[in-house]
C-alpha cells in the first residue's frame, strides 16, 4: 500500500471488511467508497468510532483531520440491508508498510474476503479445509456464503503460515507442506488442522468438522440474536428472605463453547518472541516469566469471518524470578507507559504469555481462573451487535516431553460462560484443587445456583469445560514487523541478564549505524523506545513512534538528543 493511503476497517452488520482511501480523501469520498462496499448509499450512512461515538456528518472535511489514521474501526450504525462485496487486499502487513508495498501483487500475494470467488478450488465444508495438489503458491479463495467449512483450512496447503509452536521459530525448523502431484496418480498430501496433540499436529483426516466458527460466522448462523448466550446470562445467587415466597435462582448448565473470539495468534516478530523463550531456556526452565503480547487483529483469511492476533512486541511488567507465574496479580508499574508507546504505534494489548512447568492437563483450575479474570478485565463492549466479549488472548510455553523437551506454545481463552461465572462471584477463587473447579459455598441465606453437568448437579467439574483451544503459528513466508529489531535489553529482568541504562543504549547505538537505509529502523525496537519513554518524555518518543508507523525519517533534533545520551 502506498504511503498517501489509509486503511479503514469496517464493521456492519453483515461482517466486516476493510478498504484503503486516499490520505487526502474527505469525509464524503470515505462514504461512497463504503456505498460500493455495502450498497448503503452514502447519504443515508451513520458511522461510528469505537466507544460508539458518532462521526460528525461534516461530509467536506478530511478525514486524517478527523482523527482516521491507518488502522482506524468504523462501525456502520444503519447496516440492517447492508451486504459484503468481495475485496482484494494486500496480504502484507499493512500496519508495517514497507518497501515492496511498492512492488506490483502477484497473485501469491492476494486474497479474496467475505464472501468472493474465484477459479479455485472451493473447499468443502465437510472437511473445514482446502486441499489441492497445486503449488503452495496459489491464491486461496473464499467460501461462498453460507458455507460453514473453513477458507483454506488451518493446514499447509495454502502454502501461506506454519501452524505451529514457537519451535519453528526458536530452532529454524519448518513444518512440510503438501507435496506436488505426480504424473500418473498423485498421493494426496497430509494435511494438518494447525492443532498439537502433545506437540505433533493433529491430521486433518481425522477431523471431520472445525471444533470452533467464528464468532461472526456463529453469530450470522443465529441471525445476530445474542440475548441467550452466556456473556447476557446472569449467575447471581439469591438472599432468602423470611415471610415471602423466594425464587431460587436459574441452573447452569455447562457447555463447550463453540465459537472462537479469536481463531488465530500470529508471531509476526519472531526475534521477539525468541528472545522471550530463550531468556526462560537460559534458566535451565526453572524461572518461569510472563510477559504482555502487544500487536493488532486482523480478518483471518483461513476462517470464514474469522479474526487473526498478530503479535508484535512483549512487554514483561516487574515480577520475581519464580516456579510459576501468578500472572493476574502482578504489578503494572510501567505498564502504562508501554500501552501508551504501543498506541502511538498502531498497537493494542492482545494477550498474555508465560512459561510453565509441564503438566497432565491442559490447563489447570487456577490457570483457568487467571485467565478469566484477565479476559474480564480486558473485555470490551464495542461489538456492533452490544455483545461484551473479549479478544484477550493467553499463550503458555512449556517443555513438551514428547519432543524431547524442547518449547511448545499453546493458545487459549476462556468461554464466555466462565467469564460471566467469574463477574457474577459464582467461582471458588481460593479452590486448592488444580484438577477441578468448584462453586462457591453461599454465605448465611444465600442460595447459590445449581451447575448441571450432563444434566446431573456438580458442585465441582473439570476446567477443560471453560477452555477454548486458539490455533497458533509463525508466517511461512517472511513478512517484515513493524519494528525492526529485538535486540535492546528486555525490561525488569533480574541479575545475570543485561540491564537497560545508558550504556546499553550507547552499545545499541554502535550495533545499529546508520546505513543506506532509512533511519527510523534504527530506532524501530520496542523495548527501547519504552525506555526512552522513562528516560526522556512521552513527547518526543511519540515523533520516534510516527517515524517508524509512517516509515518516515526522524528528525535531525530527535537524533542528536539520543545520542548525545
Amino acid at each position: 500500500m502506498a504511503g498517501d493511503e489509509i486503511l479503514i476497517r469496517l464493521t456492519t452488520g453483515a461482517g466486516r471488511t476493510r478498504f484503503a482511501v486516499p490520505a487526502t480523501a474527505t469525509l464524503k469520498d470515505l462514504k461512497e467508497k463504503i456505498e460500493a462496499q455495502t450498497s448503503v448509499p452514502w447519504t443515508q450512512q451513520q458511522l461510528c468510532f469505537e466507544g460508539n461515538k458518532p462521526v460528525p456528518n461534516t461530509h467536506g472535511s478530511r478525514i486524517a483531520e478527523m482523527g482516521m489514521r491507518n488502522g482506524t474501526m468504523l462501525f456502520l450504525s444503519n447496516s440492517k440491508n447492508a451486504e459484503i462485496k468481495a475485496t482484494v487486499s494486500n496480504k502484507e502487513n499493512l500496519l508495517a508498510k514497507n518497501d515492496a508495498a511498492s512492488r506490483p501483487m502477484s497473485s501469491a500475494s492476494t486474497v479474496v474476503e467475505a464472501g468472493g470467488s474465484s477459479g479455485a478450488q472451493q473447499p468443502s465444508s465437510s472437511s473445514g479445509g482446502a486441499t489441492s495438489s497445486s503449488s503452495s503458491s496459489a491464491p486461496v479463495a473464499a467460501a461462498p456464503k453460507g458455507n460453514p467449512g473453513l477458507v483454506g483450512g488451518y493446514g499447509t496447503t495454502s502454502g501461506k503460515e506454519v501452524p505451529a509452536s514457537a519451535l519453528a521459530a526458536i530452532t529454524g525448523s519448518s513444518t512440510a507442506g503438501g507435496s506436488s502431484s505426480s504424473s500418473a496418480s498423485p498421493k494426496k498430501p497430509v494435511e494438518s488442522t494447525g492443532i498439537l496433540v502433545n506437540g505433533k499436529p493433529m491430521e486433518l483426516a481425522k477431523k471431520n468438522d472445525p471444533t470452533h466458527v467464528s464468532f461472526e460466522k456463529f453469530l450470522q448462523q443465529r441471525r445476530f440474536e445474542t440475548g441467550s448466550l452466556p456473556g447476557m446470562q446472569r449467575y447471581l445467587p439469591v438472599k432468602i428472605v423470611r415471610g415471602k415466597q423466594n425464587k431460587l435462582p436459574t441452573p447452569i448448565t455447562l457447555a463447550h463453547q463453540k465459537f472462537r473470539h479469536v481463531d488465530y495468534l500470529e508471531y509476526m516478530n519472531e526475534a521477539e518472541i525468541q528472545n522471550f523463550v530463550g531468556h526462560w531456556r537460559s534458566k535451565d526452565m526453572m524461572e518461569q516469566r510472563g510477559g504482555y503480547m502487544y500487536g493488532y487483529y486482523r480478518p483471518d483469511k483461513h476462517v470464514e469471518l474469522g479474526v487473526r492476533a498478530v503479535m508484535e512486541a512483549i512487554y514483561e511488567p516487574p515480577q520475581s524470578e519464580q516456579d510459576h507465574v501468578t500472572f493476574s496479580n502482578l504489578p503494572d508499574d510501567g505498564t502504562k507507559i508501554a500501552d501508551q508507546v504501543a498506541e502511538r504505534l498502531g498497537l493494542e494489548k492482545i494477550g498474555w504469555i508465560y512459561t510453565a512447568l509441564p503438566k497432565d492437563e491442559l490447563l489447570n483450575s487456577q490457570e483457568v481462573l487467571e485467565i478469566a479474570k484477565l479476559q474480564q478485565k480486558y473485555r470490551t463492549s464495542a461489538h456492533y451487535s452490544g455483545y461484551e466479549c473479549s479478544t484477550f488472548v493467553t499463550c503458555t510455553v512449556r517443555p513438551d516431553p514428547e519432543n524431547g523437551g524442547n518449547p511448545d506454545t499453546k493458545v487459549f481463552q476462556c468461554s464466555d460462560q466462565a467469564s460471566a461465572m467469574l463477574r457474577d462471584e459464582c467461582l471458588d477463587l481460593d479452590n486448592p484443587d488444580p484438577k477441578s473447579i468448584r462453586i462457591r459455598k453461599g454465605g448465611d441465606g444465600e442460595v447459590m445456583p445449581a451447575v448441571l453437568q450432563s444434566g446431573k448437579d456438580a458442585g465441582t467439574f473439570d476446567p477443560d469445560w471453560f477452555i477454548v483451544r486458539v490455533n497458533d503459528g509463525v508466517p511461512r513466508k517472511r513478512k517484515k514487523s513493524i519494528f525492526a529489531h529485538s535486540k535492546f535489553p528486555v525490561e525488569n529482568r533480574g541479575p545475570g541478564s543485561k540491564q537497560q541504562n545508558r550504556q546499553a543504549l550507547r552499545d545499541y547505538m554502535r550495533t545499529v549505524k546508520t546505513g543506506p537505509g532509512p533511519n527510523w529502523a534504527r530506532f524501530a525496537d520496542f523495548h527501547l523506545l519504552v525506555w526512552l519513554a522513562h528516560e526522556f518524555d512521552l513527547e518526543t518518543v511519540y515523533q520516534l513512534c510516527d517515524s517508524i508507523r509512517d516509515r518516515k525519517d526522524v528528525l535531525p533534533g530527535i537524533i542528536e538528543m539520543v545520542e548525545s545520551v
